[in-house]
């Protein structure tokens, strides 16, 4: 159990330690917190009376005595939850309207200061550890927003970061606008394995911890009820990728609607 137990009503409690600072001070300093209850996710029932140790980031011991303690005998107390799949710098249940909003009208500095919000959010809702799925079109924002968590310089929760994403030419515009009207995009466009293997050094140098693909796109019900789709990259395009993301010890997110038809003709399905 290594990451950081908070009470979930009042997790600001745990001050520096939540924050993922990593100063010596933080790193030596002790603390003690008795919870009326304990959920730890592996006992059947809650704990009571307990009293947990922790140093810096990290869970010491949990025992029911301890010196001087922060009471939260009135409070739960939980592991720090994970989410695998956020967006800080993408807002809302998001329409059309609203993504074109975001991308056309707001600058990825407003978008940025905005995402300070969502990963002390994040935080006070006991997330203690993100994996953030792509900018949508604000480039390495998210890699300046895990740095600034990292230096205590704002709250949040360790982040693992995607940066921008990558597909193919056609498959992830803004729709509706005119051929001659330049848009942006809200991933980094690759076509060809040489152009995709590019991305990914690139999005590895500027501190992406994954690399995300779209693998599909056009999803449709068939008669069968099977969601079906039209796949992005080729699969020389997609080889390049996931070679060059393990060749430099990263791994690689997919999003990935639907079933996949294979070389032999039968359907499997994507994981995402």
């Amino acid at each position: 159990m290594k990451n950081i137990l908070l009470a979930v009503i009042v997790p600001a409690v745990l001050g520096a330690a939540a924050f993922g600072q990593n100063s010596a001070s933080a790193s030596d300093k002790l603390i003690f917190l008795r919870c009326g209850t304990l959920i730890d996710g592996r006992s059947e029932r809650p704990q009571k009376n307990v009293v947990i140790e922790i140093q810096g980031d990290k869970i010491i011991a949990v025992g029911a005595a301890a010196p001087a303690v922060i009471d939260l005998s009135t409070q739960t107390c939980l592991p720090g939850l994970i989410d695998t799949h956020t967006h800080l710098l993408l807002q809302g249940d998001v329409t059309a309207a609203d993504y074109d909003v975001q991308l056309l009208k707001e600058s990825p500095e407003y978008r940025t200061i905005v995402a300070t919000v969502n990963a002390r959010r994040a935080l006070e809702y006991g997330f203690t550890t993100i994996r953030d799925l792509e900018t949508e079109g604000a480039g390495y924002a998210d890699v300046d927003v895990k740095r600034a968590i990292e230096n205590g310089v704002i709250p949040g929760p360790r982040m693992q970061v995607a940066t921008r994403a990558l597909d193919v030419t056609g498959a992830y515009p803004l729709e509706g606008f005119a051929p001659n009207v330049p848009v942006p995009h809200g991933v980094q466009v690759v076509d060809g394995a040489d152009d995709a293997r590019k991305a990914v050094r690139e999005q590895i140098s500027y501190g992406a911890d994954w690399i995300k693909v779209y693998a599909d796109r056009n999803y449709r019900v068939r008669e069968d009820g099977l969601l079906d789709d039209i796949p992005t990259f080729t699969l020389d395009e997609l080889r390049a990728i996931v070679d060059e993301a393990h060749r430099q010890r990263h791994k690689v997110a997919s999003h990935a609607m639907a079933w996949i038809r294979s070389s032999m003709g039968t359907t499997s399905p994507m994981k995402t």
